[in-house]
């Protein structure tokens, strides 16, 4: 059964073997993966500091033409973006990781091709094995222009 505390131990992996694999590259700045949160992590690159969602998928990354988010989950970190630039005065930049079965895909949310759609999807990703389904506005990004990890 997949649980709450599953999918956030699944992330915290993700987030682990993402530090890993760029750790030349990139400085881990926080970690805010709690389920609830805007984003999971932030980290810095060059003079850039990433705001990040963190997804970790059970197929290929083949499997599907894209992967997506939730739009509100979208929305949301383009605001913190935006809400922290106006703050901060630095570079703030949306990023989207996805772990499939075959590697590691790092997403730059203002750059990727997306489309949009309104589908049927379970009300949470984690269940009790009673988890209604409700209509959701998803956002759809390719990984033409993904830069893959591993």
């Amino acid at each position: 059964m997949k649980t709450f505390d599953g999918y956030i131990n699944r992330e915290l992996s993700t987030i682990q073997e993402f530090t890993g694999t760029t750790k030349t590259t990139t400085k881990l700045r926080k970690i805010f993966n709690e389920g609830y949160s805007t984003y999971d992590f932030t980290f810095e690159s060059g003079n850039t500091i990433c705001i990040t969602e963190v997804k970790t998928r059970d197929c290929y990354s083949y499997t599907y033409p894209d992967t997506v988010l939730e739009l509100f989950k979208v929305n949301n970190m383009f605001k913190v973006v935006c809400d922290f630039s106006n703050k901060y005065g630095k570079v703030f930049k949306p990023i989207f990781l996805v772990k499939f079965i075959d590697g590691l895909y790092m997403i730059d949310m203002e750059k990727a091709k997306t489309t949009m759609s309104i589908k049927y999807c379970p009300m949470h990703s984690a269940n009790d094995g009673n988890n209604n389904f409700i209509k959701k506005a998803l956002v759809h990004y390719t990984l033409d222009n993904a830069i893959k990890l591993n």
